[in-house]
């Protein structure tokens, strides 16, 4: 259980300190008065960044526990969870206090939660907002809130709620197969060296 407490931390710090750096480039890019496609690529590029960081994490835990002989599969899954939870339950919360629309007694509650939601990920926000274009007549969205509060840093678009399980469903994703990677890796090594002196 320690060991599991132990890599959720690193991934939590990983996830942290990523996304950190990515928020501060991402602030300025969409800040910034650039065409959308540029600011999309930026976007990319820093999801990207923070999937590769995730991977690598998970990776060279994979090895460590397979050098160890504690390697269980569902790990990553489990620890990349556990890593995404607060996010997934301000998702969850987000989706309830928008149920009935963000208009009236639950708007400002709503509204606190998607900024979180959408700093939280603010560098996949470019790519989330180009695939579903936000239509103010479309009338059961959970679409944009606080479109006030973000109008000079947003991308044209309004991120869906939904959309926000995005993010973390590719987070566990890179996490997982991470993981699954550095442990078949280090038994490929593993099944070298022993070849390999068994021809000498």
């Amino acid at each position: 259980m320690k060991d599991y407490l132990r890599f959720t931390v690193k991934l939590l710090l990983s996830f942290f300190s990523t996304s950190v750096i990515a928020f501060i480039s991402m602030m300025m890019c969409l800040s910034a008065e650039i065409d959308f496609s540029i600011k999309l690529v930026f976007g990319l590029f820093f999801v990207a960044f923070i999937l590769y960081l995730a991977f690598n994490t998970g990776r060279n835990k994979g090895e460590e526990d397979s050098k160890n002989n504690c390697y269980k599969k569902s790990k990553g899954a489990i620890c990349s969870t556990i890593t995404m939870l607060p996010a997934i339950i301000l998702a969850i919360l987000y989706l309830f206090l928008t149920y009935k629309g963000w208009d009236g007694e639950n708007r400002v509650p709503a509204d606190m939660v998607y900024l979180a939601l959408y700093f939280i990920f603010l560098s996949f926000t470019p790519a989330l907002s180009a695939v579903v274009p936000f239509n103010p007549s479309f009338s059961i969205d959970f679409a944009q809130p606080a479109i006030t509060i973000l109008k000079n840093i947003a991308t044209p678009n309004a991120v869906l709620a939904p959309m926000f399980f995005i993010p973390v469903v590719l987070f566990v994703l890179a996490v997982s197969f991470g993981y699954f990677y550095g442990h078949k890796e280090r038994n490929l090594l593993k099944e070298t060296v022993i070849k390999l002196k068994n021809n000498k």
